[in-house]
This record gives structure tokens, C-alpha cells and sequence, in this order.
């Protein structure tokens, strides 16, 4: 059983507040630890202070009383294996009873008291054959930290990840559409309402998804305003034309005062023969990124793959306006192939390659390599600042000096 305690959530009414909920997520586990099949019971556990609701309006409310959940195992389950497992919400902060029945026979009972920002494991067993449950039960309770299983409870903390309804806010810069937590981070992404409005983010979010597709990036002069805050976590994305946490910037949209640890690995095979990667975006069109930061590792190995464009800020720019960003992650480009033809690599600290783009006031202090690629023919560029320059465009006091590589430019 693990018990994770949540709190801050924020409600918005006349004035916005901190309210601390006592509420807990527990996760139950029945496990078969018997030498012999098991099969065709009933099991249940009964919380003492359960709550099948609450409610968030004129303060939390929500009633704990006695809740018994039960499910009946009608499949047969090997030694070893798991039974059934149970998600409970229940009372963080005071003492309750929690006991595990067979077939209506109570088998164990523990009495315990979900501590604040802890989470509680009850470890025992549920043995004995067809509708013969065993009784000789030995319970532990141990204390741990809640980040040991937050990935594990992630899908059960709805207010972090089944999608919000909407976005508060109406979309200006008076009042933006506001991200504050993974459930609004979910809803943009699943909805192209706000890239053309005014965006900000309110909280540092851990990105705990298995799989990742690039947000939907600003376009016609929307803004995205990282506030400060930092998006952290793995992203596995499988490889598209733009990726990173955004995908493509176009039409005057912005990105800014974001920060950016999570790692970004892409491997397979693409959709296309190009790709553009970046730590904040894959492409910016016509668009700008500023006073963002990178600091993860961007790790590619693709096949079949003829151009790849990638930095730690932004793949690609036509146009783009890049400034007072900072890359101190690495960029790995290793492993990728195209046997049968050409593949072009163009790799930079802040921006992989760029027509007419302006990159100023920005810093590279981390690592951009290129290795263990092979193809029939091709060309690899690597900077400091910009991997390749296609045409025009301004670079103005950035700095490379303590990064890898240190030259500016790579094809000058």
C-alpha cells in the first residue's frame, strides 16, 4: 500500500489561495504468495476513513467515513503474481484501520496514520487456495519518500493528469490562459485554442509521460511565458519533422522565461527525411525564443534519416529571432544512418542551422558532438552557437567560449 499526501492545490475565487488538502492517495496490492493456483474468490479492503467525494467550492470540503471496495477474481493467479490491486483516496493526518478480507473472512488488519509528504507501504500476503483463504498474515508498515513512487501514482492524481476542461484565462497579455499544473500542460497540448493567445505558466511541472509529442508552439503572435518556471522529466518522442518540447514556432509566436532540464531521446525510423530538434523547439519561423534555458541531454540515433537540424534551444530558424538564451545540456548526434543516401548534420549549442535568423546575447557552455554516424555521402557542421548559416542573418555577443565546441559557427 502507498500513501502519497497532495497539497497546493490552488482554487481561484475572488482572491487566489494556497488551500492544503488532507486528502491521500493509497495504492492496496494483493499478491498470491502461496505455492498453489488461486482462484474464484471474492477480495476486499475497508478503509476506516475513505472518501468516495469531495468537493472544491467555498472551501474543501469532503466527508471520510467506513468504504469497502471489493473486486472478484474470476481468473486464476499464479504463485507470485498480484491478485488485485486497489486505488483508494483517503484521510492523510489521523489514525483509521485498514482491513483486508477473502471471501468475507477478515485476513489482516493494520492500523496506521498517513503521514504529511510521506507515503506508507503495507507489505503481507493473501495466500491459500480456492475459497480457503489463509489467516496467518504477517503485516509491515514502513515510511518513505513520496518521490519513490510518483511516477508509479502519476495516472491516479487526477488533478495532474487527466486534461482540464479549459484554461482560465481569457487569452491577452491582461489576463493570460494559465497552465498551473500537468493537467493544463495535458490540455494545451490537446488543443489548438491557445497558441495564438497569451499563455503563462504558474508552476514547475515533471513531465512523467512514457511517450512524448511535441506541445502545440505559438503561432500568429501568440506567446507562450514560461514565468520563470521549469519543465523537467524525459521526453521520448518518436521522430516527426519538429521536435522538442515544442514543436514549430511560426507566424510571429514566441516563446520566453522558460526553463528546460527534462532529456530528449528520439530513435527509429522517421516520417520524414528530415528532423528538427531543439531543447525549448524543433523549428522557429518567423517567431522568437527568449531568456530560455536548456540544461538536459538531447540523444538521437535514427535511421533512414537524410538531414538533421538540432541545437540545444531550437533546431531550425528562418527568420527567428533567438536571444538571451542559454544552453549548459548536451546534444548528442551519434548513431544515425542513412546507408543509401546523402545525411546532412547541422548542430548547435543554441541553433541548429538558420536563414536570416538573429541570434544575440546568448550562452553555450555545454557539449555538442557528432559520431558514429554513417552514410553514402553528406556533410557535418558543428558550433558553438549556430551549426550551419544558410543565408544571412546577424549573430551579436553570444559567448561559446566554455562550451564544446567553441567555435561560433560551424561552416566558417
Amino acid at each position: 500500500m502507498g500513501i502519497a499526501y497532495m497539497s497546493h492545490y490552488t482554487w481561484d475565487g475572488s482572491a487566489t489561495a494556497n488551500i492544503t488538502l488532507d486528502f491521500a492517495v493509497s495504492k492496496i496490492t494483493l499478491t498470491n504468495t502461496t505455492s498453489t493456483l488461486w482462484y474464484d474468490n471474492t477480495v476486499s479492503v475497508t478503509l476506516e476513513k475513505a472518501y468516495s467525494g469531495i468537493s472544491v467550492k467555498d472551501g474543501v470540503t469532503g466527508t471520510a467515513a467506513a468504504y469497502t471496495y471489493t473486486q472478484q477474481i474470476t481468473t486464476t493467479i499464479a504463485p507470485g503474481e498480484d491478485i488485485a490491486t486497489f486505488y483508494v483516496l483517503t484521510k492523510a493526518g489521523e489514525e483509521q484501520d485498514i482491513t483486508v478480507m477473502c471471501n468475507s473472512t477478515t485476513i489482516a488488519t493494520v492500523t496506521t496514520t498517513p503521514d504529511p509528504g510521506k507515503y506508507l507501504t503495507l507489505s503481507g500476503n493473501i495466500g491459500g487456495a480456492s475459497t480457503e483463504p489463509s489467516t496467518d498474515v504477517e503485516l509491515t508498515v514502513s515510511i518513505g519518500e513520496w518521490e519513490d513512487i510518483a511516477i508509479e501514482l502519476d495516472k491516479l492524481l487526477t488533478d495532474d493528469t487527466q486534461p482540464s476542461a479549459s484554461l482560465q484565462g481569457s487569452g491577452i497579455e491582461e489576463d493570460p490562459y494559465l497552465i498551473r499544473s500537468a493537467a493544463d500542460l495535458l490540455h494545451y497540448s490537446e488543443s489548438s485554442t491557445y497558441k495564438n493567445g497569451y499563455t503563462r505558466l504558474e508552476t514547475d511541472i515533471e513531465v512523467t509521460a512514457s511517450s512524448w509529442t511535441p506541445l502545440n508552439a505559438p503561432g500568429n503572435g501568440g506567446t507562450f511565458d514560461g514565468n520563470g518556471h521549469t519543465i523537467s522529466g524525459t521526453l521520448n518522442i518518436t521522430p516527426g519533422a519538429y521536435n522538442g518540447l515544442f514543436g514549430q514556432i511560426s507566424g510571429n509566436g514566441s516563446i520566453s522565461n522558460l526553463n528546460v532540464t527534462a532529456d530528449i531521446n528520439m530513435s527509429g525510423v522517421p516520417d520524414e527525411s528530415y528532423i528538427k530538434v531543439g531543447g525549448i523547439a524543433g523549428d522557429c519561423s518567423g517567431g522568437s525564443i527568449s531568456h530560455c534555458t536548456y540544461s538536459g541531454t538531447i540523444t538521437l540515433s535514427i535511421t533512414d534519416i537524410g538531414s538533421i537540424e538540432i541545437g540545444g534551444i531550437c533546431g531550425y530558424g528562418a527568420n527567428a529571432n533567438i536571444s538571451n538564451c542559454t544552453n549548459s545540456g548536451t546534444v548528442m548526434v551519434g548513431h544515425c544512418t542513412n546507408q543509401a543516401g546523402s545525411l546532412k548534420i547541422c548542430a548547435g549549442g543554441i541553433l541548429g542551422s538558420s536563414t536570416n535568423s538573429t541570434i544575440s546575447q546568448c550562452i553555450h557552455s555545454g557539449t555538442v558532438t557528432e559520431e558514429n554516424n554513417t552514410a553514402a555521402s553528406g556533410d557535418k557542421y558543428v558550433g558553438g552557437i549556430l551549426g550551419y548559416n544558410w543565408s544571412g542573418g546577424t549573430l551579436t555577443d553570444n559567448d561559446c567560449s566554455q562550451g564544446t565546441p567553441d567555435t561560433p559557427v560551424g561552416n566558417e
